[in-house]
């Protein structure tokens, strides 16, 4: 499933963190966490944090997957010159 996945928009789960292991693209929405304690990592790993009193709204995750996934074509496109 992670496997075949272009990209992973998630919340604070294992999934999420395993598809940013595997250097996916990965957004992932936190809510009650900190995520810079416990978020996932890497180049191409992204969190959002649901504050008190405000949203994460769909169009910042949407706007953050896109983000991501323009940086990996990037990586992928210099990879090739060397």
């Amino acid at each position: 499933f992670i496997g075949r996945s272009e990209l992973v928009i998630g919340a604070d789960t294992g999934l999420t963190h395993l598809a940013s292991a595997f250097g996916l693209p990965t957004v992932a929405v936190f809510l009650a966490t900190e995520p810079g304690l416990t978020g996932p990592r890497g180049q191409y790993a992204s969190t959002l944090l649901a504050v008190p009193g405000k949203r994460v709204m769909p169009a910042e995750v949407v706007a953050e997957a896109e983000r991501l996934a323009g940086l990996q074509v990037l990586g992928k496109a210099n990879a090739g010159k060397n």
